[in-house]
């Protein structure tokens, strides 16, 4: 009966108490062990001694015992290694354990996840998205219709572009005086619409 059985009768023994059992049982074993190390080790020195005394009989004894210990060394050696393989294999059975619960508790939350995030509601909350914001800007046009927001005319680009463009070669030319920054800005659009005309005339001529 083991120390386990017989320090809790009837009780289910748990993986820790197992492993704590099996290390017990591998201290026992290494001690023994020691011992025959250390019984081989003096037999051998006994052996040389009556050899170099010239009693060989007596040296061939205790090389015969130095050999036993030796094998009894080596065959607890041997029970120490299973032990620690039992060992090894109980701790590597605990971690797979922890390992396919939380493999499984992944899966539970990962399925659980995908009835929320999945690919066809995503795409149901980006037509949506794009429903609301087409929605807000037809809200907004009937806003800025209500404002007077109609008499606003889109801005002419490539229009505006060149009117720039001569501009910026009126400046360079001299031709644009200085225009007082007090003048109303009608009577400024005015004169550079009129010397952009002049211009044109100039260089058509």
């Amino acid at each position: 009966m083991s120390v386990f059985k017989k320090l809790f009768p009837g009780k289910k023994p748990k993986k820790e108490d197992a492993i704590a059992e099996l290390r017990a049982s591998i201290n026992k074993l290494e001690l023994r062990q020691k011992v025959f190390v250390k019984r081989a080790a003096d037999s051998h020195r006994r052996a040389r001694q009556f050899l170099k005394a010239g009693n060989k009989k007596s040296a061939k004894q205790y090389l015969a015992r130095w050999s036993k210990f030796q094998k009894m060394a080596n065959r607890y050696t041997a029970f120490t290694n299973r032990l620690e393989d039992r060992i090894i294999a109980l701790e590597e059975a605990a971690d797979i354990q922890t390992l396919t619960s939380a493999m499984e508790l992944a899966s539970k939350e990962l399925q659980a996840a995908r009835k929320i995030v999945s690919s066809d509601r995503a795409l149901e909350i980006s037509l949506e998205t794009e429903e609301s914001i087409a929605e807000i800007e037809r809200v907004g046009d009937i806003f800025e219709t209500a404002i007077g927001g109609d008499e606003l005319e889109d801005l002419d680009v490539e229009r505006e572009l060149n009117r720039l463009e001569m501009e910026d070669q009126l400046e360079t030319a001299g031709i644009i005086p200085e225009v007082p920054s007090t003048e109303p800005v009608s009577t400024k659009k005015k004169q550079l619409q009129e010397q952009i005309d002049e211009l044109k005339k100039s260089l058509e001529e």
